[in-house]
């Protein structure tokens, strides 16, 4: 028997000629010994092979070959034999680490195919707009909206330049509402510092409304208060 991997044979169970219906007279003196052969990696047993008897007569201590009838018999009685469990032992083992890896993958897909809460979502856009004011870039697109006086507007602003502590916006485009039309900057300067106080806020997680100075060239008085927020960066 190799220690790496081969087949030995191990014995499941012992009967006598009253546990298989056999003659009394004829067969007392034996004992049948059903076994099973597996096969192994370094001793531990991976699947079985085969089953088979061993016919031992007690008197002579001798193993004896059988007749056609007995072999039919015993047949039948093995094929109500299970195989033990332990002898798919190794193939558990090994299985055990592949179905862990498995369950995680499809964990994974189950969790990226999840629909977002409404929670989820504005936290996921309010981070990857902290994230873009981190980290500036000249080909970045501001979405701003406006609110004011129950109605929106809408801005679009270019990042044309910026520092550690600012950025500076162009306005590229705008779409107005019913609502006064307010003279709107053309350039823009915003502190980044600013702004992270602002949507650092623990409450402002659905919108991300902030102050914005000088956008507007307009004054504006104590009855028209304006509020913008960032719809995204890209």
């Amino acid at each position: 028997m190799k220690f790496f991997f081969g087949t030995y044979a191990i014995k499941l169970k012992t009967f006598n000629e009253e546990d298989l219906n056999l003659d009394e007279k004829k067969y007392s003196n034996y004992t049948f010994l059903v076994y099973v052969k597996v096969f192994h990696i370094l001793l531990i047993p991976f699947f079985p092979l085969e089953k088979f008897w061993v016919i031992k007569d007690e008197y002579s201590n001798d193993f004896v070959n059988t007749d056609a009838s007995l072999r039919h018999q015993l047949t039948l009685k093995q094929l109500k034999i299970k195989n033990p469990f332990w002898s798919f032992s190794g193939c558990i083992i090994f299985c055990i680490p592949i179905l862990f890896w498995l369950f995680n993958i499809l964990g994974g897909l189950f969790t990226v195919n999840k629909p977002q809460t409404d929670y989820e979502f504005y936290v996921a856009k309010k981070e990857r707009i902290i994230n873009k004011i981190h980290h500036p870039s000249l080909n970045h697109m501001y979405s701003i909206e406006v609110h004011r006086s129950g109605y929106k507007d809408f801005l679009e602003y270019d990042v044309i330049s910026f520092t550690q502590d600012t950025i500076v916006l162009k306005l590229e485009e705008k779409v107005l509402r019913v609502s006064p039309n307010l003279n709107y900057s053309d350039t823009i300067s915003i502190s980044k510092m600013e702004l992270f106080n602002t949507l650092n806020t623990d409450n402002l997680i659905m919108d991300c409304f902030f102050p914005i100075k000088h956008l507007c060239q307009d004054s504006i008085s104590n009855n028209f208060k304006p509020f913008y927020t960032i719809e995204s960066i890209y």
